[in-house]
């Protein structure tokens, strides 16, 4: 009998020895490498604050929860957000004082906006753990939802919200890559300017992977200050718009700039039908847990 308890005692060590080596809670922290290339450690963070509603809803799908947030969590991604949530005002400006005086062990900012970089200097004097992330692609949407599932431990959403979306994105590649290489116009509209994209934001490298060349990547004076005259003479196949704010202003603007100048009618493109105004949800913002969605909009289009 002595024996049998001995034996028992030793498995019951062996068992307990062996949970221990392969399944480490992620309590003892994340260790992680964000966008500006920081290397940033998380231990299981109870409020979790965002400057950035699309990034909030990254968060909320990887399973967690949103402590604090910008108002575009509300009028843009139309989140459903928690009672008690700690308002952090606009995108652009966040609230320094809203956000210190959340309570937060966890703060996660864009690297894109000249203000979320700005408050690093703070967040470094308060202790916060911070991350700044970059979202511009699929493959970029891919690595931050690894890292936040990573934070919540729920791998399962990672698989259903992110890494099963990619057969979906590869079809529909495959159904409308163009051999043609048809020119394309990306231009986003707001209620003081028209700007033209490169392939470096979202719509343009998506373009680009459907065989599309930009013509914003090798004419800088579209970039640098809009000029109708370089649109003539590039004269694209394609004219994708997106808005920024109120469409209807946005349009009035691009109208003002653009659209109003008779010799907007002679682009090709305009006669073609092939002027597009971009759903904002899926081409504005970030589709997030719709990128399959957007790609295949596209693909549908560039068959027009």
């Amino acid at each position: 009998m002595k024996r049998l308890w001995l034996i028992l005692l030793v498995v019951c060590v062996l068992l307990s020895g062996c949970g221990e080596a392969v399944a480490p809670t992620f309590h003892e922290g994340i260790t992680f490498t964000d966008s500006t290339g920081r290397t940033v450690t998380v231990a299981d963070p109870q409020r979790v604050g965002f400057c950035s509603g699309s990034l909030a809803e990254c968060w909320m799908l990887s399973g967690g929860e949103v402590a604090a947030v910008t108002r575009d969590a509300v009028t843009e991604q139309q989140l459903k957000l928690p009672e008690g949530y700690i308002d952090l005002g606009s995108l652009r400006e966040p609230s320094v004082e809203a956000l210190l005086a959340a309570n937060l062990d966890f703060v996660v900012l864009m690297e894109s906006l000249p203000n979320h970089v700005a408050m690093a200097e703070t967040l470094e004097k308060t202790g916060i753990a911070y991350a700044y992330f970059n979202v511009e692609n699929f493959a970029d949407y891919l690595e931050l939802m690894k890292i936040f599932t990573d934070i919540t431990g729920r791998s399962d959403l990672y698989e259903a919200n992110a890494s099963s979306l990619q057969p979906r994105i590869d079809a529909a590649i495959e159904s409308g890559k163009r051999e043609d290489a048809p020119t394309v116009l990306i231009l986003r509209t707001s209620s003081s300017r028209v700007k033209a994209l490169d392939s470096t934001f979202m719509v343009g490298g998506m373009l680009e992977e459907f065989g599309c060349v930009n013509i914003a990547d090798s004419e800088d004076s579209l970039l640098s200050d809009l000029s109708l005259e370089a649109i003539v003479q590039a004269d694209p196949d394609y004219i994708f718009l997106s808005c920024m704010g109120d469409l209807e202003e946005g349009q009035a603007q691009l109208e003002a700039s653009l659209t109003s100048n008779p010799i907007w009618d002679t682009l090709q493109a305009v006669q073609n039908n092939r002027v597009i105004w971009l759903d904002k949800e899926l081409f504005h913002q970030k589709p997030n847990a719709r990128w399959g969605e957007s790609y295949e909009i596209l693909a549908e289009l560039l068959a027009q």
